[in-house]
């Protein structure tokens, strides 16, 4: 894949069950990038593409639709 950072390896897979918050989502299809270190995960579009968004007072607000 091609990060911000560069080329990096990554590897795909499926979430079953993505719980984000009270949000529930089934069925994400999702990418593992083990040069991403810590404990930070990286929510992208396909899970986002699902949700209604917006950014208000210095706060992404997540909403399911």
């Amino acid at each position: 894949v091609m990060t911000a950072a560069g080329p990096a390896t990554a590897y795909r897979t499926h979430i079953k069950t993505l719980n984000i918050g009270g949000i529930i989502l089934h069925d994400v299809p999702a990418t593992i990038n083990p040069s991403m270190h810590g404990d930070l995960v990286l929510l992208g579009m396909t899970a986002l593409k699902r949700l209604d968004f917006s950014y208000q007072d210095n706060m992404l607000v997540l909403k399911q639709r």
